[in-house]
């Protein structure tokens, strides 16, 4: 908390409570091997929180494999997003 915000965009409504709040309401049909429309809707929802000033992309079959704490003071140490 605090440290992270999250945003996902998926072809269709989320019946999970948990990843459902996380859900913009901005969906857009998306290809294999292209997703720039979806990551553009993800940035814009973003954009909406002024203290956002990283951002990562992840897919869903991306995981993590480091601490969530060890992944955000590298991202603080880096000038980019990724």
């Amino acid at each position: 908390p605090g440290r992270f915000n999250f945003y996902i965009h998926a072809k269709e409504a989320m019946e999970d409570p948990y990843f459902k709040r996380y859900q913009i309401a901005e969906r857009v049909p998306t290809e294999y091997l292209y997703h720039g429309k979806a990551w553009q809707a993800l940035i814009r929802e973003a954009l909406k929180n002024e203290d956002n000033d990283k951002f990562v992309y992840l897919s869903e079959s991306c995981s993590p494999l480091y601490p969530l704490s060890d992944i955000y003071h590298d991202l603080i140490r880096q000038p980019n997003s990724y």
